[in-house]
C-alpha cells in the first residue's frame, strides 16, 4: 500500500492534535523537507537542528520565527529571540544576571504559595487543569518579577493567549492577534516610563539601569522600545511555556497512571 504524500502543514488541525507521526515521517523520508506551496524548508533530525542552531550566518534568527514574519517586508519587532550573535549574546547576558540561581531560589516561597492558592480554589472532583490552574499561576510569577502590579497580571495572560492564538490554516496574524500584541506593548511601554520616573526593585528597573556594548564596543543603555520588547517577551515566555508544560504533564499522567 502506497503511503499518502508527505505534507507538513504547521497550522493544520491534524498537526496540532498529534505532530509526532508527521515528525517521524519527516525524519525518515525527508529530513530536509521542502514545501513547494508555501516555499519553506524544515529540518527534523537532531544533529541537523543542533548544527543549524550554531550556524547563525546560514540559519539566521533575524527574520523571525514563523512564515508570516519571514515574509513580512518590515520584519519582526526587535526582540532577543530574533537576534543573532553578537547582539543576541549581549542581550542574553542581561537575562543571565536577572535569572541567577539565587534570584530563582528567592521565588520558591512565592511560587509555593501561588500553587497552593490556585489548587485550594478548585473543585477537587472536577476542574479544568489549564483554565483553573496552569493558566493563571505562572504569569503571576514572571510578571511580579518584571514589576507588573497585581491588578494587571491576569490581563497580561489574556493578551498573551490572544496574541498567540492561531486557528487551523491561519498563517498571518489576525486583527485580534495584532490588537492583543499592541495592547500588551502599549501597557509595558507605559510601565517602563513609570519606572524611569520611579525606579523600584524589579526587572524593568534593572533593565533601565543596565548597559550593553554597542557595535563599536562602547557601553550604552537600552532604549524604551528595547526594554518594552524584553519585558513583553519574558511575560509570554515565563507564562505560556509553563502553562503548556503543566497541562501536557497532566495529560501524560492520565495516559500513563
Amino acid at each position: 500500500m502506497t503511503k499518502p504524500k508527505l505534507v507538513f502543514d504547521p497550522v493544520s488541525q491534524e498537526f496540532f492534535e498529534n505532530p509526532y507521526g508527521i515528525y517521524q515521517r519527516m525524519r525518515d523520508e525527508a529530513p530536509i523537507y521542502y514545501d513547494e506551496d508555501e516555499d519553506f524548508y524544515a529540518l527534523t533530525r537532531h544533529a541537523d537542528v543542533a548544527a543549524a542552531l550554531k550556524d547563525h550566518e546560514a540559519f539566521s534568527s533575524s527574520r523571525g520565527c514563523d512564515l508570516a514574519m519571514v515574509r513580512s517586508e518590515e520584519g519582526p519587532v526587535k526582540s532577543i529571540i530574533f537576534m543573532d550573535p553578537p547582539e543576541h549574546r549581549h542581550m542574553r547576558s542581561l537575562l543571565n544576571k536577572a535569572f541567577t540561581p539565587r534570584a530563582i531560589q528567592s521565588q520558591r516561597e512565592t511560587i509555593t504559595e501561588l500553587v497552593e492558592k490556585y489548587l485550594s480554589d478548585v473543585d477537587p472532583d472536577n476542574f479544568d487543569v489549564v483554565q483553573d490552574f496552569s493558566g493563571p499561576f505562572p504569569v503571576e510569577v514572571i510578571t511580579r518579577m518584571a514589576g507588573v502590579p497585581e491588578e494587571f497580571r491576569q490581563q497580561v495572560r489574556h493578551w498573551i493567549d490572544k496574541g498567540l492564538e492561531r486557528k487551523p490554516g491561519q498563517l498571518e496574524l489576525s486583527e485580534e492577534n495584532m490588537q492583543a500584541n499592541i495592547d500588551s506593548g502599549v501597557y509595558y511601554y507605559g510601565l517602563v516610563q513609570e519606572r524611569r520616573a520611579n525606579p523600584q526593585d524589579d526587572m524593568i528597573s534593572r533593565l533601565i539601569a543596565a548597559e550593553i556594548p554597542d557595535d563599536d564596543g562602547n557601553l550604552r543603555k537600552l532604549d524604551d522600545i528595547e526594554i518594552t520588547g524584553f519585558t513583553t517577551l519574558l511575560g509570554g515566555a515565563g507564562a505560556e511555556t509553563v502553562t503548556k508544560l503543566v497541562g501536557s504533564a497532566v495529560v501524560e499522567f492520565a495516559r500513563h497512571p
